[in-house]
C-alpha cells in the first residue's frame, strides 16, 4: 500500500467551544463536538498527517487553527483512489448529523462550500465506509502516534 499521496479524513474532538482565527476567513466560532476534515496530499502524506498531530506549528492551512486546540481522534486514509477530495467530502456531509458551520474552511482551492463537517456526536467513518468504498484507519487516539504508520486497521 502506497502512503506517499492520497486523501484522508481527520476526525477531531473539541471539548469546549472556541473562537479561532482562521486566516483569511477571520475569527470563527467552533462549538464543542466533533469535526471531520477532508484533505489530500499529493506527496508526503505521512509527513502531512504527522503535522496534523502536532499542536505546536505555524498556521499554514485553515485546519492548522483547529488542530492546535482540538484532539485528533482518528485519521482515516482513503485507499480507494476512485474519488476526489471534493467528492469524498460530499459523502461525509451525507452522514447522519453532518452540518457545515464554517463556510470556506479548507476549500479555498475549489468551489466546495467547506471541507470540514461538524457533528454533535462522534461519527464513525469506518462503519459508514463512505458509500461502501474501502477506507483504512491509520491512527486512533488510543495508539501511540509514533507507531501509527504500521498499525493501520483495514476497514
Amino acid at each position: 500500500m502506497d502512503f506517499t499521496s492520497g486523501l484522508y479524513h481527520l476526525v477531531l474532538s473539541l471539548k469546549t467551544p472556541q473562537r479561532l482565527d482562521v486566516g483569511s476567513l477571520g475569527r470563527k466560532a467552533f462549538p464543542m463536538g466533533y469535526y471531520v476534515y477532508t484533505g489530500s496530499a499529493r506527496r508526503g502524506l505521512i509527513q502531512r498527517l504527522a503535522r496534523h498531530l502536532r499542536q505546536e506549528k505555524k498556521c499554514h492551512w485553515h485546519i492548522d487553527a483547529l488542530t492546535r486546540v482540538a484532539r485528533v481522534e482518528e485519521i482515516v486514509i482513503d485507499v480507494s483512489g476512485t474519488r476526489t477530495e471534493c467528492q469524498r467530502h460530499e459523502l461525509v456531509m451525507q452522514l447522519p448529523g453532518a452540518r457545515m458551520i464554517v463556510p470556506g474552511f479548507g476549500s479555498s482551492d475549489c468551489r466546495c462550500p467547506s471541507h470540514v463537517a461538524y457533528f454533535e456526536q462522534k461519527p464513525s467513518l469506518i462503519s459508514q465506509r463512505l458509500d461502501g468504498e474501502p477506507l483504512f484507519r491509520v491512527y486512533t487516539k488510543n495508539q501511540n502516534p509514533r507507531h501509527s504508520r504500521s498499525q493501520g486497521i483495514p476497514a
